[in-house]
């Protein structure tokens, strides 16, 4: 009785899995190294970046984030006033 060649021997089925283990470590060594390789880069290009910029560039920079901080504040607020105002108006006008 011959075996099918469709059919793999239990020590093929493992020899297989080892493979397909060590493939799938050396996949994720390679996606840990360009992990850290990637943060390095931005790291790098961050601190030319802030080194190439001069104090008054940074100046501007921060202003116009705290600018838009502030109007996103004001925003809030407005909108919290007219929420404010409509409670106030349904309070003092009688159900029913």
């Amino acid at each position: 009785m011959s075996t099918s060649p469709t059919r793999y021997s239990g020590s093929q089925e493992e020899q297989d899995l080892r493979n397909l283990n060590d493939r799938l470590a050396c996949y994720m060594k390679k996606v840990r190294y360009l992990k850290t390789e990637n943060l390095r880069l931005k790291r790098k290009s961050w601190a030319q970046t802030t080194q190439e910029t001069s104090p008054r560039e940074k100046i501007k920079k921060i202003k116009i984030m705290y600018e838009h901080e502030l109007s996103d504040a004001w925003k809030l607020f407005n909108e919290t006033d007219k929420e404010y105002a409509k409670l106030e108006i349904d309070k003092k006008t009688p159900v029913g």
